[in-house]
């Protein structure tokens, strides 16, 4: 395969960039659907799972549409990685979201083996210790994450995949600077070089020790395929901190870039649905009662309330019937909720016109990151009453909540646990307060 050069690569690549999103922008327009950047940097663009048979033309006129594309920009990759001397198989980069934009920008500013540029980089001997290679990465994650987050009020791809990738990439790279490194031992310093970022952020007052907790199932993986192809991209070279700068720069490129693109495409504004039920021992006319207000509940002794995700205390009404506003306080203060639905014994709903952080801050000072603002957001919400055969009641809350973190299904499956946690405790606490210490409730 004939070698490519960075002008080839970079002309070629903007042109079928710039051609295939007019295409698009046309096709999606016969179908009457807005552009939308997102298309280019979501995983899933469309929600697979909720497609309709009206769908399916649009989808398959898209698919249709992006081969050629795709297999021209395969081709173009692998040129460039021939030109490096770069496994082939690293192409597969090409397809992830986010990741895809830090390999192009390696691709396009890589230098060659001998390259006069980075001739001036004498690489000391602090490269090949651990602890300075993962200062470095962690010094370069806080660079991205202060971009994204406090630059661009982006909580997106940039930092929750571009970042914690990128750590493991560079600190392969470095801690391979004279000879290649086992992949624990990569993999070691890059968990090191986190550590550093969470340290950094915890100890300056920039986030909680919960969230950061939070985002390791997700971080760690991809920190993982940061040192794989960090590994790969260190083997055929024998100094490798040119490749390591080059890595850095396209980081801190590309994670604002994402947030830009978050920021144009809109964030998910799909609304969730968290349903529990519990059958309680008393008619819906005494549980109706402790529906529209109760007295105050126990302290909570799950971990997670004690860690600072907030609970619920009390609620009170004020008026009857649709208009009659409830306050539902939390630990971090009250929801204000305006009744839009009133049958007496058998429905309670409200909209929530205000609400409060849904959590505080695991941390030595009182810090506000931007997150607790509007990126986790009640909607409504309605309690269900059913009369049982045996003249008990089955009582369902549900809540509508909008999520704008990414990638969404990451964070539902922890707004949704911490939801259906908070229905637990007032849905027990209706039940103890109707049964009036009667047998214990059984939930579903």
């Amino acid at each position: 395969m004939q070698p490519i050069s960075r002008g080839s690569f970079l002309i070629l690549g903007v042109l079928l960039a710039g051609f295939k999103i007019l295409l698009d922008f046309f096709l999606l327009k016969s179908f009457r659907i807005p552009w939308s950047p997102g298309l280019y940097y979501s995983p899933l663009p469309f929600d697979l799972l909720h497609l309709t048979p009206d769908s399916y033309p649009v989808l398959l006129s898209l698919a249709a549409l992006a081969l050629p594309f795709s297999l021209a920009g395969i081709w173009l990759c692998l040129r460039r990685l021939e030109t490096l001397s770069l496994p082939p198989w690293l192409v597969i980069l090409f397809f992830f979201p986010s990741i895809n934009l830090v390999f192009f920008w390696y691709l396009l500013l890589a230098p060659a083996q001998k390259s006069v540029f980075f001739s001036f980089l004498k690489r000391p001997e602090s490269y090949s210790s651990a602890w300075a290679a993962a200062m470095i990465s962690a010094a370069v994650g806080l660079a991205a994450i202060g971009l994204c987050v406090w630059g661009f009020r982006s909580y997106g791809w940039g930092v929750f995949f571009a970042v914690p990738f990128a750590i493991g990439l560079i600190s392969a790279l470095l801690v391979s600077s004279k000879s290649l490194r086992s992949f624990r031992y990569c993999f070691s310093v890059s968990c090191l070089a986190m550590a550093m970022v969470g340290i950094v952020m915890i100890s300056f007052a920039l986030e909680g020790l919960l969230c950061l907790l939070m985002s390791i199932p997700l971080a760690l993986p991809l920190a993982m395929a940061g040192v794989v192809v960090g590994r790969a991209i260190a083997t055929p070279s024998p100094s490798v901190r040119p490749n390591a700068f080059v890595v850095a720069i396209s980081l801190l490129a590309t994670c604002p870039l994402t947030a830009t693109i978050d920021t144009w495409a809109g964030l998910p504004n799909r609304l969730h649905r968290v349903v529990t039920s519990v059958e309680i021992a008393a008619p819906p006319e005494i549980v109706w009662r402790h529906v529209i207000s109760f007295r105050d509940l126990p302290a909570p002794t799950e971990w997670f309330f004690a860690a600072g995700i907030a609970y619920p205390l009390r609620a009170r009404i004020e008026g009857t019937g649709p208009g009659a506003i409830r306050y539902c306080e939390f630990s971090t203060g009250p929801f204000v909720e305006p009744v839009t639905a009133w049958q007496p014994n058998e429905l309670l709903a409200f909209d929530v016109t205000a609400s409060p952080p849904p959590m505080r801050e695991l941390s030595p000072y009182d810090i506000h990151p931007p997150h607790l603002d509007s990126f986790l957001t009640s909607r409504r919400g309605q309690f269900r009453l059913l009369r049982l055969p045996h003249g008990g009641t089955l009582l369902e809350g549900s809540t509508w909540y909008e999520l704008r973190l990414l990638p969404e299904a990451f964070w539902s499956f922890y707004a949704d646990f911490f939801i259906h946690s908070i229905h637990h405790r007032v849905l027990h606490h209706i039940a103890h307060l109707s049964e009036q210490r009667s047998a214990p409730v059984r939930l579903n």
